[in-house]
């Protein structure tokens, strides 16, 4: 506190001397409005401030005359506007300063000022100075800043309105003027600057001049100005820079921008007549980028920069951001440099006069540099240079040089030769660029390039290129859309043109006007006028055409085509295609190729109306030298002879060597019209034709006059050979007319025709005439549809009979080859005979099976699905249908005939492009769409349609006009017009609809209609809607217009879907549906709606149920409009709400209206479903309610806060946390925080910190945290933490005979170790005796302990180490225990032994199974020296018998074998003996127990040794053993091992029956055992375990009735060392070692100990493992060794334990189970979430099965949680409670003895209850610490505590 106080009057003393600083300073003046201004003003001494305190506008002059005058803004703007009409400068000014005098301004805020004259006046004498600040200066009438020697600041502009006058006048030695803003100056014979002697101007911005006659720069006698920015001057006569030549001293003038001027500059000579204006010619600095132009006196000059910036290098291009520095470019013929546009540039105004732009680089000074547009423009190119060539922005760029990223807008070019809006000639590189606009030329012209001999990638034109004469002439040619001529080296790549391009000559291409180079994956859409040599793609081919397309009309006189007009290239034109209309007057004319001499045509198609006046016309090629393969055509075809509707006439080359040539795996689809010589496929054929068909009609022209000859269904005539190939059309001529050639005179092979044939004369079925030679083997003709009995040639066949394969198998000319080239198939080609090519053509690959469908990877192949309706498609790629853009486009799929009732999977894939305009016609329902009908059973799903735009009439919808099918999972974008059952999506929907959508415009017109039924996704609906959506601008002139769907009828379903956008129309309008009287459930619109009558934010006019649905949108009506539903029939409308703010409506037909708060509230909403169908959530629909399909990641609660730390204090502790990794997908609203373990939570107090106060010092406090968003409280984060003050105190730990002691602070855990025993002693405990703390363990010599808050004594203490003795157990013997000899003795101790006597029983002698030598056996008292091992002996008797009479010597007999007998004793005390069967042969030894106390409490029976004897069995009813609970135990003793069998042994175990049970122990067979595990067991022992029921061997396994089994072992000293380590196996079926967890060896008996559920053999076996980071001293040694050896852990990896790492869940859960036996599910089948597939996955699905867990929640287990205290406690008694060993002791502790009992958990509270009561746990320092984590050494001491005892 007295550090505070010592600051704060430091603080006061500083302020205090700061003021005193201040008013000796100067006085401050406050103002706030005009008077107090002009009275301060008044008052105002040199050093004093006036500070204004409100805005004030002062209507006069300021004047200030030798002062300085501070202005303090203090935030406040102070205008000045003076408009006095005086007469002197200091009347007429807005600030005027004379003398020695400053205006400083301080403070945020603004001093602006006007003068009726100047702004700012700033007038001084020789030898005065004046400096002065302002914000604005205005001068109306004269300058906005004059300064004579002074210097004057404008912060922001200076702006003079004057004629005649400046924007800033700088005059005078010592005269500054800066301007951080821009100068304006505007008015006749204005300037911007007018600087002179010896004066300097800065202006940081830009010079803007406006007025004829008007100057940017005046400079003279030294006058010195520096403009960093631009200077523009508009106005006729207006000059940028003027320097004056009559100068005492040079004037320097520095432009750092451009300079734009009509006279760039001006330099003033002697002779005014010799002036020179906007001269150029001056010296270039190439170090810096600029240009300077000298006076006449060579010593004033204009620096002006030429570049924006850089220094043309690669790394730093010159920048060009103006007109004037692109210019730069050329005038300075600086070509070979590296540019960069950084700005949009306009070349309007000076370059949009006269001839307009000169291009850069010309003839032989081309352009060799780089120049990046960088994704900027150029706009308004202008050019009007029609006599001269070389006409572009570029007029030559040369190779090796790059044009990159430009983009041309508006370019209007004009010139004769090499004409283009780019670039007139390119030998570089023209890449990403592009040009908009119209260029006219003579020859050679294009829209981007006139002359091509580089590479032009990825660019296109846009706009309309002409041919113009420069000279009458001139012969004009050579047009292209993109490119005027590409030459040989020229390529074309990823480019396309969109253009009008118009000729009168030659040589005109859509693209390029003649290509000799290459043209890649390139298109133009184009209308092509020519005179010869056009094409929608090129004119002339000499090239390489590749993957290419054109769409649009071409119209030419001859040679035209749709993509080339003449092909006289050597290459293939292949994977191209035209659509289109293709027009001529003359000859060779066609869809794709005009003219083809001797190029091939590959996997080519057009779809075109063809139509010449003239010969050789054909729907691919008018005509054709070479080869087409694989290609089509379809459309119309009409021409005058030579007419085809693949190709007019097919040459043949002549002999000409190198070119292919005929027609094979090909077809038309033409229509076919012509006068003579005319063909389906070819008018007129000389070359082979193979694998081909025709299926359009072949008529005549109908022309009066004419004769018709030569008509075929294939070819009109026929020289060539003809194989594998039919004709389908109806052909009609007057003579020579045949089904498949009219005239023929070469050989036909396997053909056929179906079509109708009619003729006047030579008329056959199949030839009309067929010349003599000609062979006609293995075709046919259909008798039944030609109409023809007879023919020149061919078999006559019916259709049935053309549609068995058996008609063309059994041909004994030539079998049809139905393997590789033919297929018969009644689903495919109408069951005719098909080329199975057509199937592979036609589709990608597939049989159109569910199994294996058609593949779809190309346009064409998606339309061909219509001849195949009822098969299955797969889509395999993004398809295109810019290519069906002609005339009406696309073609729908299916016709209310012939439905699609097929399945088609988009598989994700996409459609673009998709166009229909179809005229409509009343009542004629045809139906626009990708499909027209779909039936029953079609199911279309997963696709993706974009930049739709579909036009039609009846039944409009992008995807299918009229759907009876299923839609799944389609989303569309685009825009969908028509008059009637219009959706976006779907026009008239009788199917389901799911999980759909479609975002655009959809528009009803009212052409032929009324532009009802119009829908954002479905016009008309009979069907199922669900999970839909539409966001649409829905407008329609009709009614039943809503933004899901026009209209719901009865039948109609609309679920969980939802509509957005907009929509207006007249009657029954709806944001979700126009009208309704089907049902709509779980929907919502957020559509704004408008129209006149039924208006409703949701439903227009409804007579359906609407159920939990909701309307937000605007809702504007006339009549009957609702904020829900604008009109309802007496229908349910059930849990519906609208937004009455947002809707603008407080009434509806229907539903509840709330605010736009409680909308966006989940408890306005009763009863809805938030858990599987909505939910909510400030970040997502604006707040509103979504459908959870919606939001594809699922929103869920937080995940816990990360970094989550205490810092503790003095009865507090401070929280501090980072955000979670997983907010669930939902903003986090608020964080909570709780003290108390979770039990009471509340707001935090910021988002990352809080801090609890009032807490006690030194208790420890359980603080959690959770984030919480809209679905509610998030995982929780937590982290103990004990208050304390500062600094923290320690207590003294004193150890005695240890280390260890030491200050510590309460809660540290405290390690103790004792020192190392005297000789002959060994630790024995740890001793309390202070401090009342609880020890880990107080048996180990290193143990540790919490600290509390007291000192602690502890003292280690040591016991003398007995000497090792050996236990000797006498059986048999009658004598006094005290005198029997059985005791303890140590090795090589005379031990003496007594047998006692015996009533009518004779001693016979001493035995033992341990091989001791007796010092004599046939004594009753005897002795042996002590070996180093465990003992048994026995004293054998055998029964006197009776005795003889008379007077004679008895006779001798034989000694009996000894019987033997085994001792009973009874729970209540009594002795008695059973009989003992012995058979040594067998080595069996049995006794029959009977009821021997098993019903009482139990027995204890022992058999005595017996010599040879190493199994013992007893005998036991089997009800005795199948006592519903333990009634008694029976404690059955051998040599072979001790077993305490239980009474409920047999209880409920299956397959016992029978009255007499027998248990075995005996030694075990180690010869059946592998060579590893007899290794492993060594000669320890093995024992077997058996039951037997009546005689007869049976299996034994009771969980619930465990059987104790005991063996004597003597280990070796090793295994003394570390007893932990000596385990028990199971030796199961397959030979295999099992650890039994609980097998121990017990030193106080001698003896290995284990419990069981079954039978079978078991080992002792000795299993050391230790850890790299378990110390043999440390208190957890013993533990972890102990769990290790039965294989409970295997540590975690790499040799470690990690003892003191936290245990979790998954750990302790596989520890606990593999301890109690308990096996993991080897096939879980029902197990928690979070299982996995890892090492816990099989004991999470046993711990469910079993009930030990129920897990977490959510059925989740958390398996890598760290685990709690409660929770490991809870779980280990609900194992024990399964398998039946729950503790029983009572440590006479409950839950109260412990402090913080209350932390625990109530679902752990009976755990605990019965842990503590039982002494299983044990507490520290009063403490269960239930929340606390445990550590691996921790739990291992927990079971070994369980398991050793």
């Amino acid at each position: 506190m007295k550090r505070i106080i010592s600051i704060a009057l430091s603080f006061i003393l500083v302020f205090t001397l700061c003021q005193l600083v201040l008013a000796e300073g100067g006085t401050v003046h406050a103002v706030n409005d005009q008077t107090t201004l002009t009275s301060a003003l008044t008052a105002a001494q040199t050093g004093d401030t006036i500070k204004l305190t409100a805005n004030i506008t002062y209507n006069s002059t300021i004047v200030i005359k030798n002062k300085s005058v501070t202005f303090d803004l203090n935030g406040y703007t102070l205008n000045v506007v003076n408009n006095a009409k005086e007469y002197t400068a200091e009347e007429m000014s807005g600030l005027y300063v004379k003398g020695n005098a400053a205006v400083a301004l301080e403070g945020d805020g603004e001093f602006n000022v006007t003068g009726s004259w100047y702004g700012v006046f700033a007038e001084c004498n020789e030898g005065e100075s004046a400096e002065v600040t302002v914000t604005n200066a205005t001068g109306i009438g004269r300058d906005g800043v004059a300064a004579q020697h002074s210097k004057v600041t404008v912060k922001k502009d200076a702006t003079s309105s004057g004629s005649t006058y400046s924007g800033v006048w700088a005059s005078y030695e010592n005269t500054e003027v800066i301007v951080e803003g821009n100068v304006y100056a505007n008015g006749e014979r204005s300037m911007g600057v007018n600087a002179d002697a010896l004066a300097s101007v800065t202006v940081k911005g830009s010079v803007i001049v406006n007025g004829e006659n008007s100057i940017g720069i005046k400079a003279g006698d030294d006058g010195d100005v520096t403009v960093e920015g631009d200077v523009a001057v508009s106005g006729s006569d207006c000059v940028g820079a003027f320097l004056l030549w009559e100068a005492e001293k040079p004037s320097i003038v520095t432009v750092k921008g451009v300079i734009e001027a009509e006279k760039y500059i001006l330099f003033e000579a002697e002779d005014e007549s010799k002036w020179e204006y906007s001269l150029r010619d001056g010296k270039f600095g190439k170090e810096t980028g600029d240009y300077i132009y000298y006076t006449y006196d060579s010593e004033s000059f204009v620096y002006v920069s030429m570049f924006a910036g850089g220094s043309g290098t690669a790394g730093d291009p010159y920048l060009i951001a103006h007109a004037n520095q692109l210019y730069n470019i050329n005038y300075y013929h600086y070509f070979g440099k590296h540019y960069k546009q950084i700005a949009d540039i306009d070349l309007d105004g000076y370059f949009g006069l006269g001839e307009g732009w000169v291009p850069i680089g010309l003839g032989e000074s081309p352009f060799c540099g780089f120049y990046d547009g960088d994704g900027h423009t150029i706009s308004n190119l202008f050019i009007n240079r029609p006599y001269q060539r070389g006409i572009g922005l570029f007029g030559c760029v040369g190779e090796y040089s790059e044009i990159l990223n430009v983009g041309l807008i508006n370019a209007d070019v004009t010139g004769r030769h090499d004409v283009a809006g780019l670039a007139a000639i390119n030998g570089g590189l023209i890449a990403n660029s592009y040009v908009t606009g119209k260029v006219s030329g003579t020859t050679f012209a294009g829209g981007l390039i006139g002359s091509n001999w580089g590479s032009v990638t990825d660019s296109y034109f846009d706009g309309t290129v002409s041919h113009v004469k420069g000279n009458e002439t001139d012969n004009v040619e050579y047009a292209g859309g993109l490119v005027g001529y590409n030459s040989e080296g020229g390529s074309i790549t990823g480019c396309y043109a969109k253009a009008t391009v118009e000729s009168e000559g030659p040589l005109i291409g859509g693209l390029a006007g003649v290509n000799l180079g290459s043209i890649t994956d390139s298109h133009a859409i184009s209308d092509v006028t020519g005179s010869y040599y056009v094409g929608g793609l090129t004119g002339n081919n000499g090239g390489i055409i590749n993957n290419s397309y054109a769409d649009g009309t071409v119209t030419g006189a001859s040679q035209a085509g749709g993509l080339v007009g003449l092909n006289e290239s050597l290459h293939p034109i292949t994977d191209s295609y035209f659509t289109g209309t293709v027009t001529a007057s003359d000859y060779y004319v066609g869809g794709l190729v005009g003219d083809n001499r001797g190029g091939s045509i590959s996997n080519c198609h057009a779809d075109a109306t063809v139509t010449s006046a003239g010969d050789y016309v054909g729907g691919l090629a008018g005509s054709s030298i070479g080869s087409i393969t694989s290609s089509c055509s379809t459309g119309v075809v009409t021409g005058g002879s030579y007419v085809g509707g693949l190709v007019g006439a097919s040459f043949s080359n002549a002999g000409s060597g190198g070119i292919s040539e005929g027609i094979s795996a090909s077809y038309s689809a033409c229509a076919v019209e012509g006068e003579m010589y005319v063909g389906g496929l070819a008018g007129s054929n000389e070359t082979p034709i193979s694998e081909s068909y025709a299926k359009g009609d072949v008529k005549n022209a109908d022309k009066v006059g004419l004769t018709y000859t030569h008509f075929g269904g294939l070819v009109g005539k026929n020289i060539g050979p003809i194989g594998d190939s039919y004709a389908w059309g109806n052909v009609s001529g007057h003579e020579y007319v045949g089904g498949l050639i009219g005239y023929n005179e070469a050989n036909v092979t396997n053909c056929y025709e179906i079509g109708a044939v009619s003729g006047n004369s030579n008329t056959g079925g199949l030839i009309g005439v067929n010349s003599s030679g000609a062979n006609i083997v293995g075709s046919f003709w259909n008798n039944n549809t030609s109409g023809q009995d007879s023919s020149d040639g061919g078999i006559s066949a019916g259709s049935v009979t053309m549609k068995q394969q058996a008609t063309y198998d059994s041909n004994v000319e030539a079998d049809w080859d139905f393997d590789t080239i033919w297929g018969i198939d009644t689903g495919e080609n109408d069951g005719y005979p098909f080329l199975i090519w057509q199937v592979g053509a036609e589709f990608a690959g597939g049989s159109g099976t569910p199994e294996d469908p058609y593949l779809i990877a190309t346009a064409d192949q998606l339309y061909n699905v219509r001849n195949h309706l009822d098969k299955h498609f797969g889509q395999i790629a993004d398809l295109d249908l810019s290519g069906y853009r002609s005339g009406s486009g696309w073609a729908p799929i299916g016709t209310s005939a012939d439905t699609f009732t097929g399945t088609y999977n988009g598989d994700g894939h996409t459609i673009g492009n998709l166009f229909i305009k179809q005229a409509g016609a009343s009542n004629v329902r045809i139906p626009a769409g990708l499909f027209g009908y779909t039936g029953a059973g079609a199911e279309i799903c997963n696709l993706e349609l974009k930049s739709v735009d579909v036009t039609g009439c009846y039944y409009v919808g992008s995807l299918v006009g009229n759907n009876s099918g299923g839609i799944t999972n389609v989303s569309v974008s685009g825009k969908v017009t028509g008059e009637w059952d219009t959706g976006g999506l779907v026009g008239l929907n009788k199917g389901t609809i799911i999980g759909s959508a479609f975002t655009g415009a959809v528009t009803g017109t009212k052409k032929i209609e009324y532009g009802d039924w119009i829908g954002g996704l479905v016009g008309y609906n009979l069907g199922a809607i669900t999970n839909c959506w539409a966001d649409a601008t829905v407008v329609s002139e009709g009614d039943n217009v809503g933004g899901l769907v026009g209209e719901s009828l009865t039948a109609g379903i609309i679920t969980r879907s939802c509509s957005a956008g907009t929509v207006t129309a007249d009657d029954y309008i709806g944001g979700l549906t126009g009208a309704n009287s089907g049902e709509i459930t779980e929907c919502y619109s957020l559509c704004m709606v408008k129209g006149d009558l039924d208006v409703g934010g949701m439903v227009g006019g409804n007579s359906g149920p609407i159920t939990d649905s909701f309307a937000a949108g605007s809702v504007i009506g006339m009549n009957q409009k609702g904020g829900l539903v604008g009109s309802s029939t007496d229908v349910t409308i059930t849990g519906c709400y609208w937004d009455k703010e947002t809707s603008g409506q407080s009434t509806s037909a229907g539903g509840t209206g709330k605010t736009t708060v409680e909308m966006k509230e989940q408890a306005t909403y009763e009863n809805w479903n938030f858990i599987t169908i909505w939910d909510i959530n400030t970040s997502f629909n604006n707040g509103y309610p979504f459908l959870r399909w919606q939001n594809t990641e699922a929103v869920t609660v937080p995940a816990a806060p990360q970094s989550f730390a205490p810092t503790p204090g003095d009865g507090q502790v401070a929280l501090s946390w980072t955000a979670p990794a997983i907010d669930g997908g939902a903003a986090i609203s608020h964080y909570e925080v709780s003290s108390d373990n979770g039990g009471t939570w509340i707001t935090a107090s910021s988002n990352t910190a809080h801090t609890f106060t009032g807490l006690t010092n030194g208790t420890a406090y359980t603080f959690k945290v959770r984030a919480v968003n809209s679905v509610g409280n998030g995982a929780e984060a937590s982290v103990s933490a004990t208050p304390a003050a500062a600094p923290v105190p320690t207590y003294t730990v004193t150890v005695t005979n240890g280390t260890g002691g030491g200050e510590f602070a309460q809660g540290v855990t405290v390690t103790i170790t004792a020192n190392s025993a005297p000789d002959g002693q060994r630790f024995k405990e740890w001793q309390v005796r202070s401090g009342g703390i609880t020890l880990v363990n107080s048996q180990e010599a290193s143990t540790s302990f919490q600290m509390p808050a007291n000192a602690v004594e502890v003292a280690a203490t040591y016991e003398t180490i007995p000497e090792t003795t050996y236990t000797v157990t006498v059986n048999g013997s009658y004598a006094d225990a005290a005198v029997s000899g059985a005791g303890s003795y140590a090795q090589g101790a005379t031990v003496t032994i007594s047998a006692g006597s015996r009533s009518s029983y004779t001693f016979v002698g001493w035995t033992s199974p341990d091989g001791v030598a007796f010092t004599n056996a046939n004594n009753a008292t005897t002795a042996f020296t002590m070996p180093d091992k465990n003992v048994t002996v026995t004293a054998n008797w055998t029964y006197n018998g009776g005795g003889g009479s008379g007077g004679g010597r008895s006779t001798p007999t034989t000694p009996a074998a000894p019987s033997y007998k085994a001792d009973v004793k009874a729970e209540n005390g009594t002795e008695t003996t059973l009989p003992v069967t012995v058979d040594k042969d067998a080595g069996t030894a049995s006794v029959d127990a009977g009821s021997q106390g098993l019903d009482q409490g139990g027995s204890n029976i022992t058999i005595p040794s017996i010599p040879d004897v190493d199994t013992y069995s007893i005998g036991i009813p089997v009800p005795d053993l199948s006592t519903s609970d333990i009634q008694g135990t029976l404690a059955f003793n051998t040599d072979a091992g001790n077993i305490i069998i239980p009474s409920n042994m047999l209880t409920g175990v299956s397959g016992i029956s029978g009255s007499k049970a027998e248990i075995a122990i005996g030694q075990g067979d180690k010869d059946n055992l592998s060579d590893t595990v007899k290794a492993a067991i060594g000669d320890r022992p093995l024992v077997q375990l058996s039951l037997s029921i009546d005689g007869k061997p049976t299996d034994w396994s009771n969980p619930d009735a465990p059987v104790t089994v005991s063996i004597s072992y003597t280990p070796t000293a090793a295994e003394l060392a570390n007893p932990e380590s000596i385990v028990v196996w199971y030796i199961d079926g397959s030979g295999n070692v099992v650890s039994v967890p609980n097998g121990r060896y017990d030193p106080m008996t001698g003896m290995v100990t284990f419990t069981t559920t079954h039978f079978s053999d078991y080992a002792v076996a000795y299993n050391k493992v230790s850890f790299n980071d378990v110390a043999a001293e440390a208190w957890y040694h013993k533990a972890i060794s102990f769990i290790a050896a039965r294989g409970i852990t295997g540590g975690t990896g790499n040799g470690n334990y990690s003892p003191e790492a936290k245990l979790t869940r998954g750990q302790f859960i596989v520890m606990l189970m593999k301890a109690y036996g308990i096996a993991p599910d080897a096939d879980p089948k029902n197990n928690f979430a979070d299982a996995g597939a890892t090492y816990y996955t099989g004991y999470l699905a046993a711990a469910k099965r079993l009930s030990i867990s129920s897990g977490v929640g959510n059925n989740m287990f958390a398996p890598e949680k760290e685990i709690t205290r409660q929770e490991m406690f809870t779980l280990l008694h609900n194992a024990l409670k399964i398998i039946g060993q729950l503790p029983q002791d009572d440590s006479g502790k409950t839950l109260d003895n412990f402090s913080d009992a209350s932390q625990i958990d109530s679902w752990a509270k009976e755990a605990m209850t019965l842990l503590v009561k039982t002494g299983t746990i044990g507490g520290n320092a009063g403490k269960l610490n239930p929340t606390s984590t445990t550590t691996r050494a921790e739990m291992a001491q927990v079971l070994y505590n369980l398991l050793s005892k």
